[in-house]
């Protein structure tokens, strides 16, 4: 099937995609968190979508709370835009953080990373396997003679 074949079945039979609204997720609970700190009707996925595009800076700043980012350095800005350019900006100025401190804080069995391929193969690799494979190359690159500071590339 080429492209506008595929185009062309969709805008006839259109594919539901998704119609469930699934209470207890992640999402759930952040938009509900919203909705009572700033007083709003946040109802759906869109309405959180448009409160999170008019007020991006609250949005990415409660995002990091609300997650818990564990960071060496505490942020003086969310946001700050540097240049004309759609891309001048510097977010979280100022903070410092550890991107693996983050993801290997956790250590149980829940799934880290959902792994799905082109041919619907799905592999799940949970946090305390993630960390067992991350000590386990911390391991090796100490053996090689890898240090704090060096680069690799």
């Amino acid at each position: 099937m080429n492209k506008n074949s595929l185009v062309e079945t969709l805008i006839n039979q259109p594919i539901l995609v998704w119609n469930k609204k699934i209470p207890n997720t992640q999402l759930e609970r952040f938009q509900t968190f919203i909705a009572d700190k700033y007083n709003l009707p946040i109802k759906s996925y869109w309405d959180l979508h448009k409160w999170s595009t008019e007020n991006f800076p609250d949005f990415w700043k409660e995002l990091w709370h609300y997650f818990d980012i564990i960071a060496s350095k505490p942020y003086t800005e969310v946001f700050t835009k540097i240049g004309k350019g759609f891309l001048d900006n510097t977010w979280f100025k100022g903070a410092e953080l550890n991107f693996a401190e983050n993801l290997l804080r956790y250590r149980d069995n829940t799934p880290a990373l959902i792994c799905l391929d082109e041919f619907g193969n799905e592999e799940t690799v949970t946090f305390a396997e993630l960390f067992e494979e991350v000590k386990r190359f911390a391991a090796a690159f100490r053996k090689q003679g890898l240090k704090i500071g060096d680069r690799v590339g």
